[in-house]
């Protein structure tokens, strides 16, 4: 059986950033991707939200906090 080596997840809305949160928690690092926003300086803005919320959910939607790094 093959290793997941890594992931991607193509939406960063309540679905897309909660699997990103599961396999981040298994310990598979994680590319989130969303639209660009009109205008945004930030091209990251919206995955970087939602690595947020996962953040600070309650319950928490992360093993611990560091898994954030993953994503």
């Amino acid at each position: 059986m093959a290793d997941i080596k890594r992931a991607a997840v193509i939406g960063a809305g309540t679905m897309g950033a909660g699997i990103a949160g599961h396999l981040a928690n298994a310990g598979v690092p994680v590319t989130l991707l969303d639209v660009v926003p009109d205008g945004a300086e930030n091209r990251d803005a919206v995955a970087e939200r939602a690595v947020e919320r996962l953040v600070r959910s309650s319950p928490p939607a992360l093993m611990h906090p560091d898994r954030a790094k993953l994503i």
